[in-house]
């Protein structure tokens, strides 16, 4: 029963039904330049094509080594 309700989201779509929403969620993404707006669409929409019971979004920034001096 488990395994029915983590397939429940995405049962029922095609495969191009899929595509659309991930060219949809890509749309939106790059529409939008505040990051807490971007991450939250990820992960709201995420759990509508894959699954999960739990996800993380690891926000990496690089530091210039000139200017670290």
């Amino acid at each position: 029963m488990t395994e029915q309700l983590k397939e429940a989201p995405a049962q029922g779509l095609t495969t191009i039904d899929k595509l659309r929403m991930l060219l949809d969620i890509t749309n939106k993404i790059s529409r939008s330049l505040d990051l807490q707006e971007v991450l939250n669409l990820v992960m709201d929409t995420l759990d509508s094509l894959i699954p999960y019971d739990a996800a993380g979004i690891f926000v990496v920034q690089c530091v210039d080594p000139s200017e670290a001096r």
